[in-house]
């Protein structure tokens, strides 16, 4: 059934299992037709707690699974900028750990200052769990430093969680 099949697909590209993902990819999912990006593209997670809308490139950057996350940028093409439910991309969730998970969607595209429904940008998230290395790494591909949120800037929410360190780092890029 559909479910057993998504949560088979999700966990090979949770765990970076390129092969056995491919293999689920084109064998299951796109059933023979010779367009794994459609079957791809046609695969989201719904209505699953706070996984609704996910995609499979949210799933493995989220995880950090960087040869699953090239297969889906680099063979099949997938957006980069793909949007769940909340309007959450997949950098998004890669700015949740260090690694090059992040850089590399930076590097093919993904949109730095994309904001969820809230608002909220990567540097907002970045600066709330304290991620000096990611406050760092947006910064430096060019991301804006003042986005407004309901919450604030990315400033006000580092201070508000009492993250000197990512506080600095936004102040040295002149922060307001």
């Amino acid at each position: 059934d559909r479910e057993r099949v998504l949560n088979y697909v999700f966990q090979a590209a949770s765990d970076d299992e390129l092969s056995i993902f491919k293999e689920l990819v084109m064998i299951i999912l796109d059933n023979g037709r010779g367009r794994p990006k459609e079957a791809i593209e046609e695969l989201r997670v719904e209505d699953v707690g706070q996984l609704e809308g996910f995609s499979a490139l949210h799933i493995a950057a989220s995880k950090g699974s960087l040869g699953v996350c090239r297969y889906l940028v680099e063979e099949l093409l997938v957006d980069v900028d793909l949007v769940d439910k909340e309007g959450r991309t997949p950098l998004l969730f890669a700015t949740y750990h260090n690694g090059g998970t992040a850089e590399y969607l930076l590097d093919h595209g993904a949109n730095q200052d994309k904001a969820d429904h809230d608002g909220s940008s990567l540097l907002h998230y970045a600066a709330e769990l304290g991620n000096c290395e990611m406050v760092e790494l947006l910064l430096a591909k060019g991301a804006y430093v003042d986005p407004v949120s309901a919450y604030g800037t990315p400033l006000h929410v580092a201070a508000g969680k009492g993250h000197y360190g990512a506080m600095k780092i936004l102040l040295d890029h002149n922060a307001d």
